[in-house]
C-alpha cells in the first residue's frame, strides 16, 4: 500500500534519478490508470523516475461498456447508455482521501442510487421505491459519464505513455520472455501477431 499520497500533478523532475525502472501496465480501465498515476506519485515523492508504458486493446481509456445513438427524429441529440460498470466503490480509507481531490474537482460524483423493484402482477406493472443508498460505504461515478475518470486520470500521467490498439501476448516462462540475471529479472512482451513491445523491469 502507498501512504501518504501526494496529488500534486505538476511535477518537477529536474532532479530526479538517470536510472528509470520500465514498468509495463496492461490495460488502461480505471485500474491500471490509477496504478500508473499511484507510481508516479511515489516514485517522484522519492526523487526517483521512471518510464511506464500501457497496452491497451480498445481505442481509448475507461471504456466501460459505454454505447451512444443519435435518435432517428433529432440527428443533433445523441443518446448514451453506460452498460457496463454502473459505480465503482472506496472500502478503504487511503482509497477514500485518493478519490478526494477528484471529488472537488467534479471529476466523479457520490452516487446515492435509489433501489426499487418491480411489481408485473399487476397491471400496469408497478415500480416500487424501496431504500436509497448511503455514504456508509461511498460508492461513485464519473461525471459527466463513466469514462471522464479515467480520461481525467490519462490527461494527467506525466511519465506514461499509452499505447491502444494492442493486444498483449499471454506470458510464457521461457528465455524467450524472462531475461535471467543476477541482480533482476526482465521481461519481454509481444504483442499476439508476434510484434516486440519492448523489456520490461517490472
Amino acid at each position: 500500500m502507498i501512504e501518504n499520497l501526494n496529488l500534486t500533478t505538476a511535477y518537477d523532475i529536474q532532479n530526479l534519478s538517470d536510472t528509470k525502472p520500465k514498468i509495463a501496465i496492461i490495460g488502461a480501465g480505471l485500474t491500471g490508470l490509477m496504478t500508473a498515476h499511484l507510481l508516479e506519485q511515489a516514485f517522484v515523492s522519492q526523487n526517483r523516475a521512471l518510464n511506464i508504458v500501457i497496452f491497451e486493446k480498445s481505442a481509448g481509456v475507461g471504456r466501460l461498456a459505454t454505447r451512444y445513438k443519435n435518435p432517428e427524429d433529432n440527428r443533433d441529440q445523441q443518446w448514451q447508455f453506460d452498460f457496463g460498470a454502473q459505480f465503482f466503490t472506496a472500502k478503504s480509507q487511503s482509497f477514500q482521501d485518493y478519490l478526494q481531490p477528484w471529488l472537488a474537482q467534479g471529476v466523479i460524483e457520490h452516487w446515492l442510487a435509489q433501489t426499487a423493484t418491480i411489481n408485473t402482477t399487476t397491471a400496469p406493472s408497478e415500480i416500487q421505491i424501496t431504500g436509497q443508498w448511503d455514504s456508509d460505504q461511498p460508492r461513485y461515478t464519473g461525471s459527466p459519464k463513466m469514462t471522464s475518470f479515467g480520461r481525467h486520470l490519462a490527461a494527467v500521467l506525466k511519465h506514461t505513455e499509452i499505447h491502444y490498439k494492442t493486444r498483449v501476448a499471454p506470458l510464457e516462462q521461457s528465455e524467450q520472455t524472462i531475461e535471467h540475471t543476477q541482480s533482476n529479472n526482465k521481461t519481454s512482451l509481444v504483442d499476439i501477431e508476434g510484434n516486440d513491445l519492448g523489456v520490461f523491469d517490472w
